[in-house]
C-alpha cells in the first residue's frame, strides 16, 4: 500500500490546479456559447445564404479556426513531451486538415467534397479516439502491473521478515530448552548434602556448548538472510554428522530412537559453512524424530550417512522409520509455514532448503507411505581460491 500511495501522490503532481481551471473555464465557455446559440440564434449573424451556399463570413470563421487549429498544432510540437501529447498532435493534424478543406476547398454544402470531409472527419475522429483509448488502456496495465509488484515486493519483505523472525524462534527453542534442563539439574546437584562438583562441571561445560551453538545458529541464520557473500570454509562432512548426532543424543535417548551412523572415510572436503550445515542437518533429524514419535518404541530407527557421487557431489542421507511423506506432501513439504505439526512453525525444512541451495546443492525427499521417510542432502564439490581452512 506504500507503493500505490507513492504512484497517488505522483499522479497529483502530475495534474497540477491549473488544468483542473482550464477544464473548468473551458466546460463554461461551451455551455455559455451554446445557451447563446440556442436562446439568441436571431441576433447571431448569418453564415449561410441559404442551406447550400456559405456567406463570406462563414468562411472567414471557418479561416480563423483553422488559424487557431495551426497555433495549437505548433504550440504542441514545440512544448509537447508526453504521450498524450503526441496524439493531441495527431488529433489537431485531422482537425486543421478538415477545417483548410471546409475553408479553403468545400464553396457549398452537401456536394461531392463536403461528404469527402465529412467521411475524412469520421475516419480520422475514429482512428484518433481509438489511438487515445488504446494509449489510456496500456498506461492504466502498465500503473496496475506497477502496483502489483510493488505489493508484491512488500509482500515479499514481509515474508522474509517473517521467516528470519521464525527462523530464529525454530533454531533457538531446542537449544534454550536444553540450557534451561540443565542448569535446573546443576542446581539440584549442588542442593544436595554432598554436592557432585564433577557432574555439575560436565553440566557446566555442556551448557558452555549449547551457547555456543546457540550463537552459531544466530550468525548463521543472520548469514544465510544477508546479500553480501559470506567466507567459506573447508569442512569434513563426517564431523558435521557425528556432531549433530551428539547434539541430539539426548533427545534421540528420550524417544527411544536407536540411531545408526555410516560414514564414508574417503569423503573429500566442501567448502560451506559449518554452521549452516548443521542446522540443516539438524533440522531433519528433529522432524524425523517427531515423525517416529507414533510408531513402536521398538521400530524407531535413525539411519546416518554420507557417500561420494562420480558426478563430484557428495550426499549426507537422512532416514527415518515414521509413517512416511504421502504424495502430495512430498511436493509441498518444503514450502514457507506449511506444517502439519501443532506447535510447528512450518519453516525448518524450508531453511534447510535455502541452507542447501546457498551451497549450490539441492535437498530430495523420497518416501514410501507407511516404510519411512529418506531425505537426501546433495552438495557439490567446490574449494574456492579464497577459502580458509
Amino acid at each position: 500500500m506504500i507503493g500505490y500511495a507513492y504512484l497517488i501522490d505522483e499522479r497529483r503532481t502530475l495534474t497540477p490546479p491549473a488544468i483542473y481551471w482550464s477544464v473548468t473555464f473551458v466546460i463554461g465557455l461551451v455551455c455559455i456559447l451554446a445557451w447563446i446559440v440556442t436562446a439568441h440564434d436571431d441576433a447571431l449573424p448569418a453564415l449561410f445564404v441559404d442551406q447550400i451556399h456559405v456567406t463570406t463570413l462563414g468562411s472567414h470563421v471557418t479561416a480563423i479556426i483553422f488559424l487557431v487549429g495551426v497555433a495549437a498544432l505548433a504550440a504542441l510540437w514545440l512544448r509537447g513531451k508526453s504521450v498524450l501529447d503526441l496524439w493531441l498532435i495527431v488529433s489537431v493534424c485531422a482537425l486543421v486538415a478538415e477545417l483548410g478543406v471546409a475553408a479553403f476547398i468545400i464553396v457549398s454544402r452537401f456536394s461531392l467534397g463536403f461528404y469527402t470531409q465529412r467521411v475524412f472527419s469520421l475516419a480520422a475522429s475514429t482512428v484518433v479516439l481509438s489511438a487515445l483509448l488504446g494509449e489510456a488502456m496500456v498506461l492504466y496495465g502498465r500503473l496496475a502491473r506497477t502496483i502489483v509488484l510493488l505489493q508484491r515486493e512488500r509482500a515479499s519483505k514481509l515474508l522474509s521478515v517473517q521467516a528470519a523472525v521464525g527462523a530464529l524462534i525454530h533454531q533457538m527453542r531446542q537449544p534454550l530448552t536444553g540450557i534451561g534442563t540443565k542448569a535446573s539439574a546443576a542446581r539440584r546437584f549442588l542442593a544436595q548434602t554432598q554436592p557432585d562438583i564433577d557432574r555439575v562441571q560436565r553440566i557446566h561445560d555442556d551448557i558452555v556448548r549449547a551457547t555456543s551453538q546457540t550463537n552459531d545458529a544466530i550468525e548463521s541464520i543472520r548469514a544465510l538472510f544477508k546479500d553480501a557473500d559470506q567466507p567459506q570454509s573447508l569442512i569434513n562432512l563426517n564431523d558435521v554428522i557425528v556432531e549433530c548426532y551428539q547434539i541430539l543424543h539426548h533427545e534421540l535417548d528420550e524417544h527411544r530412537v536407536v540411531g545408526r551412523i555410516d560414514l564414508d572415510p574417503t569423503l573429500p572436503l566442501i567448502a560451506g559453512h559449518r554452521a549452516q550445515l548443521r542446522e540443516a542437518v539438524l533440522n531433519i533429524m528433529q522432524n524425523a524424530i517427531e515423525a517416529m514419535a507414533a510408531s513402536a518404541d521398538e521400530g524407531r530407527n535413525l539411519t546416518l550417512g554420507t557417500k561420494r557421487q562420480d558426478q563430484g557431489e557428495v550426499i549426507i542421507s537422512v532416514q527415518d522409520t515414521g509413517p512416511g511423506l504421502e504424495q502430495q506432501s512430498t511436493a509441498k513439504i518444503f514450502d514457507a509455514f506449511v506444517t502439519t505439526k501443532d506447535k510447528g512453525t512450518g519453516l525448518g525444512l524450508v531453511l534447510s532448503r535455502m541452507i542447501v541451495e546457498f551451497h549450490g546443492g539441492r535437498i530430495i525427499a523420497q518416501s514410501d507411505p507407511g516404510s519411512g521417510a529418506r531425505f537426501q542432502i546433495v552438495l557439490p564439490i567446490k574449494v574456492r581460491s579464497e577459502t580458509a581452512i
